[in-house]
């Protein structure tokens, strides 16, 4: 996996590069949005999601951590269930 922060990453898997966009949001801070991004690529593997599911979630996660300044509220992390 290569990521390219607000242009999505690209996977590599069976043979095959596959880009996986990200979509635009308001940002805040992007301080932390790699971490995010791989805690909720992480956290999307540990579930049994394919790698580029986890890879969509992870793009989620870093794009909530951006628009806020801090943590974000707890609303958005309870959004999400396994």
């Amino acid at each position: 996996m290569g990521t390219c922060g607000s242009r999505g990453c690209y996977i590599y898997e069976q043979d095959c590069y596959t880009h996986v966009p990200t979509y635009p949001v308001y940002c805040v801070d992007d301080t932390g949005a790699g971490n995010c991004f791989l805690a909720g690529f992480a956290t999307g593997l540990y579930n049994n999601l394919s790698v580029k599911e986890s890879v969509q979630f992870g793009n989620k996660c870093a794009r909530i951590s951006i628009q806020f300044l801090g943590i974000p509220p707890k609303e958005y992390f309870t959004m999400y269930k396994f």
